[in-house]
């Protein structure tokens, strides 16, 4: 049993997370996919949005190679800062909780057929009045439909292992 957890984790070991301020629909988005954002600032660094009211705006852009994954060297942003628009605006699910539509990556950013491929979609969430915003970037990876395996529990930070004390049990 164990050569056989060794060799699922050795296979399928792409990402461990936990949970986090940015969530999608699908859970592992490509480029082709109609995505869903979910935006929880009680996940988030600053802690920011927790209990705001107000209208909250994405300020986004895209990652288009591989060597600037989670950088600021962001591509074909969507607006201006402090810009309002309806394509930027997330929509309201709960007390700290908001979503934003993105139905075809490539149209929404207005990304020329030139870039062989999208790597990641950027964020920073805002308010109206960029008053309030999230810390920092916020990175959500683009896939390439190969099979992913995600695990939510036990909960792990970032891409560091989970290692569980000898003899004990533990579910996934």
């Amino acid at each position: 049993m164990k050569h056989l957890l060794i060799l699922f984790f050795a296979t399928f070991f792409p990402v461990l997370v936990i949970a986090q301020a940015i969530e999608t629909v699908p859970a592992f988005p490509t480029e082709s996919d109609d995505i869903t954002i979910i935006f929880n600032a009680e996940e988030e660094e600053s802690q920011n949005f927790v209990g705001f009211s107000g209208d909250v705006y994405a300020h986004t852009g895209v990652i288009i190679s591989e060597e600037d994954k989670n950088s600021g060297a962001w591509s074909y942003v969507k607006t201006e800062w402090g810009e309002n628009t309806e394509d930027t605006k997330l929509t309201r699910t709960g007390n700290s909780t908001w979503e934003l539509q993105i139905n075809n990556v490539r149209e929404y950013y207005d990304i020329p057929e030139s870039v062989e491929k999208v790597y990641q979609l950027t964020f920073v969430f805002r308010s109206a009045d960029t008053n309030t915003q999230t810390s920092p970037d916020l990175f959500v990876d683009l896939f390439d439909g190969e099979i992913q395996v995600r695990f939510s529990n036990p909960p792990v930070q970032g891409e560091n292992p989970y290692f569980a004390e000898l003899n004990s049990s533990v579910e996934f």
